[in-house]
């Protein structure tokens, strides 16, 4: 662990600043291959960090169902992309002719599964829509129901004031 840190501070001193990134887009679920842009006929590949800070190359083996990696050429494989995937990735590769490293970063974006977020979002309208009416539907009935009973009630006061009225006359 402490010689991944001390390895990377040191390249960060010896390599100055890192070009801009590539951006690539990916969508969510796929399996990505991403180029390392860092090797040449006179750079070899060293390793990988990736997006989680994590290191991945032939000393550094990290969790290889996710990811796999070409020794020769560099090349890294994403599977099963995911949005905690997305990030930095950047690859290492030592000059052949002194002890200079070069590094190259590629920013992947998750492209996420929009319609299924849609499909969510237009069930929960339809739901919201459904629920407004069985309201209104209950309001209504409520309404009448209460119209009813007011004149059944009305009628009541009024037979009894008619029939006090009769019983003080009469």
């Amino acid at each position: 662990m402490y010689s991944s840190a001390f390895l990377l501070v040191t390249i960060a001193i010896c390599c100055g600043a890192v070009p801009l990134e590539k951006i690539i887009e990916v969508p969510e679920g796929h399996t990505v291959q991403i180029s390392c842009e860092s090797t040449d006929r006179n750079h070899n590949f060293a390793f990988w960090k990736l997006a989680s800070g994590n290191i991945l190359g032939p000393r550094n083996e990290y969790n290889a169902n996710k990811y796999e990696y070409d020794v020769l050429n560099g090349t890294l494989y994403v599977r099963n992309i995911s949005p905690g995937d997305e990030g930095s990735y950047t690859c290492f590769s030592n000059d052949l002719s002194n002890s200079s490293v070069h590094a190259r970063s590629i920013r992947m974006i998750v492209m996420r599964d929009w319609s299924r977020y849609q499909d969510q979002n237009t069930m929960s309208a339809t739901g919201i829509i459904l629920l407004i009416g069985c309201i209104l539907i209950l309001a209504g009935g409520g309404y009448l129901l209460y119209m009813r009973w007011s004149r059944e009630h009305r009628l009541r006061s009024i037979l009894m004031e008619e029939e006090e009225e009769e019983e003080d006359s009469g």
